[in-house]
């Protein structure tokens, strides 16, 4: 269509119309349909239909409704054959309007459509890069598209650069070096974690390692899934510029790590966040490690002394222990998991040895799982070589949720009176 409609108009070829009826009508396209209106002047010329079914017709032909089609076909051609047009013509005339369909438009969009092109093709020819990156980031989401636009970029010369943690923003954007690879374009990689990459990027300057993004990345937004997709399409490469390690062999290592990256992050977040600290966290990053004002030194044995203060409520002391004995929150900070495990094996011990010394004190020798979980607590409590058992590994190892009897010896909580005693 359209060349004819360039051949007619330089004048290439002789325009010619189907029945001289249509001359007044198509004459300026160059006898060429192309408006909707068009059509339905030709079905009221050549057939006699109404303004009405004029309009039913078009709308039919628009939305490609196959029975009304067939309808309006019969209706047409009857129509055209009582006004003097033959069978052969107005079937063949048919067929040119319906083929039209694929097409078509209404006449008054013509300008801005007109207009718009325009625009568009003075911008591709003078700006290629930015009619390119504007395009790119156009059909980010269409991977058909997208694959098509960028082999046509490849045979125009613009350059398209590979997406890269360090440079690339939300869209595709324009560099001196060309356009470079939105990271929106990249699956599973939705904007709010995009945002979240460019922020951390935005405070801490250029990004070094996975495991320093990781430290500052709001994990809730970044999970797993994103970063292998942002190291299978090349966003980490960048990293390792430093090492003389190739792409090749890049990627692999930087997937093994994600999980130990992540754990590291989500790690850090969680004691920065309840004001926890390890014990090498100043040793060589002092210059650089802001000290946390919530994390409060500890008077006692071994600590060097310091300056008098209010010490925080959570901070409880004893007379006869210099040790200080902490909350949940602040023993948890300060036990590594080893010691934790260590106490653990250590309370489940005591309780077996109670279990024992009380089986033999009621003289029975039924196994543990004979007797219940109440029973056995009843025994323990009755037997004065159980109490002991159990009372010396509570104050063996500081159980969690002990303080302070009567006496001054470690029970632990919710035992009953007669025990404190």
């Amino acid at each position: 269509m359209v060349d004819t409609w360039i051949a007619g108009k330089l004048g290439r070829t002789e325009v010619s119309y189907e029945l001289p009826q249509l001359e007044p009508i198509l004459a300026d396209t160059y006898g060429v349909i192309a408006y909707q209106e068009q059509v339905m002047r030709i079905s009221n010329v050549v057939a006699g239909f109404t303004l009405g079914e004029a309009d039913v017709l078009r709308k039919a032909m628009g939305k490609k409704n196959p029975e009304v089609m067939a309808k309006m076909r019969g209706k047409f051609v009857e129509g055209a054959k009582k006004l003097g047009t033959n069978e052969k013509k107005a079937t063949h005339l048919f067929d040119l309007m319906e083929h039209f369909a694929g097409y078509g438009f209404n006449k008054s969009h013509s300008t801005a459509y007109a207009f718009l092109a325009y625009q568009t093709a003075y911008l591709k020819a003078n700006h290629p890069w930015h009619f390119a990156a504007a395009l790119l980031t156009i059909e980010a989401q269409n991977t058909d598209k997208l694959a098509l636009y960028l082999g046509e970029c490849r045979d125009r010369g613009v350059p398209v650069l590979p997406p890269d943690i360090n440079e690339s923003q939300l869209r595709f954007t324009v560099t001196p070096q060309g356009v470079r690879f939105g990271l929106t374009a990249i699956k599973n990689v939705g904007e709010g974690a995009i945002e979240a990459l460019l922020a951390v990027r935005k405070n801490q300057g250029r990004i070094a390692s996975l495991h320093a993004l990781c430290e500052e990345l709001d994990l809730r937004l970044v999970n797993k899934r994103v970063f292998e997709s942002l190291v299978k399409a090349g966003a980490f490469d960048s990293i390792s510029g430093e090492t003389e390690l190739p792409t090749a062999s890049m990627r692999p290592r930087l997937m093994a790590a994600i999980d130990a990256a992540c754990e590291h992050g989500a790690r850090l977040q969680r004691d920065r966040l309840e004001g926890r600290r390890s014990c090498s966290a100043g040793l060589g990053t002092a210059a650089t490690t802001k000290p946390d004002a919530r994390v409060q030194p500890v008077d006692g044995p071994g600590c060097p002394r310091r300056s008098r203060g209010p010490r925080p409520s959570s901070w409880l002391t004893r007379k006869r222990d210099a040790r200080p004995v902490l909350d949940r929150a602040s023993r948890g900070s300060l036990c590594s998991g080893a010691e934790r495990l260590r106490r653990e094996v250590n309370r489940r011990a005591g309780r077996r040895v109670a279990d024992r010394a009380a089986r033999q004190w009621v003289g029975t020798r039924r196994t543990e799982t004979d007797r219940g979980r109440h029973q056995r607590r009843r025994d323990r409590r009755r037997c004065p070589a159980a109490q002991d058992a159990e009372r010396r590994s509570h104050g063996r190892v500081h159980a969690r949720g002990c303080r302070r009897g009567r006496r001054g010896d470690r029970v632990p909580r919710g035992l009953s009176a007669q025990r404190r005693a």
